[in-house]
């Protein structure tokens, strides 16, 4: 299914509304939509500069979308996914790195653990 401005724009408001519920300040997003083939949606960011990338498949897959049930349930999963995925890069950026110590990772996890805590205490 094609995507037109008006999945574009659910996209980027479902994002940002977890976007600001995880509490993921300090980041600049850069939304994009373009045919990604078989992915619904990605995210490239880079942790020191703080920049991530997000973008919609601009031809979503029918079959995606009827397991989904329906074309904004499909968008607001994929954005749900693109920025949770944002809140779990920084860990995913240490394991990729030769020396990382063992407190880069411990406060990673208590990061999420904070980001957690005001979700569901909000």
């Amino acid at each position: 299914m094609k995507i037109n401005d008006e999945h574009f724009d659910r996209f980027k408001k479902e994002f940002n509304k977890w976007f600001e519920k995880f509490g993921l300040y300090g980041w600049h997003i850069i939304f994009f939509k373009k045919d990604l083939g078989h992915k619904g949606a990605c995210i490239v960011a880079n942790c020191e500069d703080r920049i991530a990338e997000v973008t919609l498949n601009s031809n979503l897959d029918n079959d995606s979308i009827e397991a989904n049930g329906g074309i904004e349930r499909t968008i607001d999963i994929f954005a749900f996914h693109e920025a949770d995925e944002l809140r779990h890069y920084r860990i995913e950026e240490l394991v990729w790195r030769r020396m990382v110590a063992e407190t880069d990772i411990r406060e990673a996890i208590h990061e999420l653990i904070r980001q957690d805590e005001k979700l569901i205490f909000k």
